[in-house]
């Protein structure tokens, strides 16, 4: 039978019992992906499982744990954060397993429990809260809040400061759920900087959404941060060659072709 203790903030009855539900839930995930449509997708669900049965075999040893006084934790906040995710009532991470939409939550888990079993530095801890990441509320990667007509302009007009977090209406609409097809403001793009304001746009958006939806959360993680800008990227990239199909190939979407955009 297992001893229980505690070492400093550690209580390996809590962690084991974090482990369980934690378990159960890829166990899940993974079953929901082998039956949907993109067996492939959410990679870290093909590592997770051993590296759960890894850090289960270390943390029942105190002075494995007491080795790791420094990284242990922020294992278990990211271990916290998926299952706080899956309770989200705006998120569905089944649904998202089974459509092969991203959950970014996952591979953050694996890089976390990685360092922790390896025994490596840690980084800034999640305090386990949920991260959204660009697949939260179970929607499409391809849809975003809708940003007001100040907004739009403000992509064409060259001022970036018309479109910043909280501006010209963004966030009102945000707040009420409205939502639209990227694709839809990708084509009133028709040179290089009104891509990058969009897709910086967008990331600010999704930024400031996840810090309304956790209270807690004083500032988004840099490492959330940069998988949604890649999310984002992958999205706009497909949204460009969809553009530059319909024309015929004539333009491309990050080139010069095209008149005034009014994105």
């Amino acid at each position: 039978a297992v001893e229980f203790y505690d070492h400093g903030d550690f209580s390996l009855e809590a962690e084991l019992q974090q482990y369980d539900d934690v378990s159960e839930l890829v166990k899940s995930l993974v079953a929901a992906r082998s039956d949907g449509v993109a067996k492939k997708s959410n990679a870290a669900l093909d590592r997770l499982p051993a590296l759960l049965e890894q850090w289960r075999a270390g943390i029942v040893d105190k002075s494995w744990v007491a080795a790791r006084d420094d990284i242990w934790e922020e294992a278990s906040n990211e271990l916290m954060a998926l299952l706080t995710c899956d309770e989200d009532e705006d998120r569905d991470l089944l649904a998202n397993a089974l459509a092969g939409w991203d959950i970014p939550e996952l591979s953050v888990a694996v890089e976390a429990l990685e360092r922790a079993i390896q025994g490596g530095g840690g980084r800034p801890k999640s305090d386990g809260y949920c991260g959204g990441g660009p697949s939260s509320g179970g929607g499409r990667p391809e849809t975003a809040p809708k940003p007001s007509v100040g907004c739009c302009a403000a992509f064409s007009g060259g001022s970036a400061g018309g479109c910043k977090s909280g501006g010209c209406g963004c966030s009102e609409t945000a707040a009420k759920g409205t939502k639209v097809d990227v694709r839809d403001l990708a084509s009133r793009c028709s040179s290089p900087e009104d891509w990058a304001r969009l897709r910086d746009w967008l990331v600010d958006e999704e930024s400031q959404r996840m810090l309304a939806d956790n209270v807690y959360l004083v500032e988004v993680p840099e490492a959330y941060k940069a998988e949604l800008r890649r999310s984002v990227e992958a999205v706009l990239s497909g949204a460009k060659a969809e553009l530059a199909q319909r024309s015929g190939g004539g333009a491309d979407a990050g080139g010069d072709g095209g008149g005034s955009a009014d994105c």
